[in-house]
């Protein structure tokens, strides 16, 4: 599991391989459709992750030098 400052994520089989909860004003318990995960962060108002393709994929508020999506 790992926790953001309003929002937690954790890691299960199925699906997109994790599930977050807690607060999504910045959609930052959303991660993105049709993806799979094998790895997942949760920032103060963000979240990344790496899909099964090796790819980082980053969402919520990513202003204030918050990491973006190469």
């Amino acid at each position: 599991m790992t926790p953001g400052s309003s929002h937690a994520c954790s890691l299960v089989s199925g699906g997109p391989g994790f599930e977050c909860w807690g607060s999504d004003y910045s959609n930052q318990a959303s991660p993105p459709w049709g993806q799979e995960f094998t790895q997942v962060s949760s920032g103060a108002n963000h979240t990344c992750a790496l899909t099964n393709r090796g790819l980082a994929r980053c969402w919520g508020d990513l202003g204030s030098g918050m990491p973006s999506s190469p």
